[in-house]
């Protein structure tokens, strides 16, 4: 259990491993994205220096690191190069 949650304090998450828990670094059971304090305090949490994003999936509270828009467009970029190379006749 959560127990009890308070604005004003900090959470620093280090070492989160993306490739096991590719979809959250943090999991409360059941819908927190509206209690005020749990907001103000993910507002307040870093995952690995990144800050973290609150989504609600049905059943779980997930908490995940917002990418930085860096590795994103490098993402984008890398997959424009392979669609191009894919266009190229004889490649």
């Amino acid at each position: 259990a959560l127990g009890s949650v308070s604005g004003g304090k900090t959470l620093s998450v280090t070492d989160w491993l993306a490739s096991a828990s590719p979809t959250y670094a943090l999991r409360f059971e059941g819908d927190l994205t509206g209690n005020a304090a749990f907001r103000a305090l993910m507002g307040e949490t870093t995952i690995d220096g990144l800050a973290a994003v609150v989504h609600f999936d049905g059943r779980y509270t997930d908490v995940t690191a917002v990418p930085e828009p860096a590795n994103v467009a490098l993402l984008l970029a890398g997959l424009g190069l392979m669609v191009a190379r894919r266009r190229k006749p004889g490649a």
